[in-house]
């Protein structure tokens, strides 16, 4: 009975929709940085960027 309900309709789409999320956010992570690099050559800018896109990453990680 459990494995039903866990498996339902509206649990797999809120699941995919939350893989598409993280997927699309860690791609934005990336390519930020350097499509900045693209437009502005500045390896000081790409590095600030990618360094500040981390932060939250290792600040929240050991709590979660």
């Amino acid at each position: 009975m459990y494995r039903k309900a866990i498996f339902s309709k509206d649990f797999l789409l809120v699941t995919v929709g939350q893989i598409i999320s993280l997927f699309g956010n860690q791609i934005l992570r990336y390519v930020l940085p350097l499509y900045l690099l693209n437009q502005t050559g500045s390896s000081f800018l790409f590095g600030t960027i990618l360094a500040c896109s981390f932060i939250p990453m290792i600040l929240l990680f050991p709590i979660g």
